[in-house]
């Protein structure tokens, strides 16, 4: 079966959606209104958990303040330090 999620679902994931031991993702607010559950194949764990751990958290320290979105975006062209985003 093929899996798809929308731009706009993926902006509502959060880290609580998240269950890599499980190997499951919930998609809140789908088009139709309705939640799922989409499993997730184990490249897409690994994946995720890379993310998750490695690069979600260089990206955290750009966040003004805390987040539990799991997608963040990436810094602002040529900003290459914290303290240039103003957090220091």
């Amino acid at each position: 079966f093929n899996q798809g999620i929308t731009t706009a679902e993926v902006s509502r994931i959060t880290t609580d959606n998240l269950d890599l031991r499980n190997g499951k993702i919930d998609i809140t607010g789908g088009r139709t209104g309705k939640d799922r559950t989409l499993e997730l194949k184990s490249s897409q764990i690994m994946d995720l958990m890379e993310y998750q751990y490695k690069t979600r958290n260089e990206l955290l320290k750009y966040q003004e303040q805390p987040t539990k979105q799991l997608f963040l975006s990436t810094p602002p062209s040529g900003q290459t330090t914290v303290k240039e985003a103003g957090i220091l």
